[in-house]
């Protein structure tokens, strides 16, 4: 399956839906927050767990310390790009006050004769393909899109977190991998992954041998088509306490009140912990 076709999916050619609006009428049933799978309960309040990062870079710390003082929203850095702003209206007006949502484009143009808005890949399993769950013998493309995220939160930072979609969704994780292994180009404290994949190309399984130890909330389409539940669900189990949120639509990015609840109150929950953990950390007077 060509790139354009197939890729396009998973950058935001959504099923019936737009990403940011309410999903068409249920399919099935479903609910906001899923336990099981071994994972935690979105209810249970998220504690970093041992060896994970518990002081950040000194600017994003300070960073954090400023909204968390009610000063100015967080600040979240998206991918992917494709028609972000008119497709996540819903999203942005849910997390108005908590989040900022800035969009990075990826860096690698996709060939799409059906697509006038700029169709853009983070990496190829094949010559001009993807397919998410392809063993690639030779993946494409990646190390330049994981340059592009460090050059923009760099250069547009600094940034809190990380909100991905589909494909976009897998880099994030891949970057929480990193993150958690202390690389300093990523100093991110959350991620928003939404009908993420873990990649199953054998030269990337060096981001799942270890427990990823960064805060998630990673959100599953219980009739998903592109993604499969089963493979966000496989995701979520390679991070330490992973928070899920399922609900019963397809491939676009929810925002129905259920999951707006549910975004409020992790990224509430990190911030609130977040405060504690700097009260705690603070030298005596």
């Amino acid at each position: 399956m060509q790139l354009g076709t197939h890729l396009g999916a998973h950058l935001g050619r959504a099923q019936p839906g737009e990403l940011g609006a309410e999903p068409p009428a249920p399919q099935a049933p479903g609910g906001c927050c899923t336990p099981g799978w071994g994972i935690a309960h979105p209810r249970r309040p998220l504690r970093a767990p041992a060896g994970s990062i518990a002081v950040w870079d000194a600017h994003l710390g300070a960073h954090l310390g400023a909204q968390l003082a009610g000063a100015e929203p967080g600040r979240v850095l998206c991918t992917p790009r494709r028609r972000f702003r008119e497709r996540t209206g819903a999203l942005r007006k849910a997390l108005r006050g908590r989040a900022e949502l800035v969009a990075l484009s990826a860096p690698h143009p996709v060939s799409d004769g059906d697509s006038d808005d700029d169709p853009r890949g983070w990496w190829f399993s094949g010559p001009g393909t993807f397919e998410a769950q392809e063993e690639a013998a030779a993946p494409a493309g990646l190390e330049e899109s994981l340059s592009a995220v460090a050059a923009a939160l760099a250069e547009r930072g600094p940034f809190d977190g990380l909100l991905g979609f589909s494909q976009g969704a897998a880099l994030a994780a891949m970057v929480c991998a990193l993150r958690a292994r202390g690389d300093p180009r990523f100093p991110v404290a959350f991620a928003i992954l939404v009908a993420g994949f873990a990649s199953r190309a054998p030269a990337h399984g060096h981001f799942y041998r270890q427990p990823i130890a960064l805060p998630t909330l990673h959100v599953v389409g219980d009739t998903d088509a592109v993604i499969a539940p089963h493979l966000s669900q496989e995701l979520a189990q390679r991070f330490v306490e992973p928070v899920v949120v399922a609900h019963p639509g397809g491939h676009f990015v929810p925002a129905a009140a259920p999951q707006k609840k549910a975004y409020l109150d992790f990224l509430d929950r990190f911030r609130a912990e977040e405060r504690a953990s700097s009260s705690h950390s603070a030298p005596l007077q």
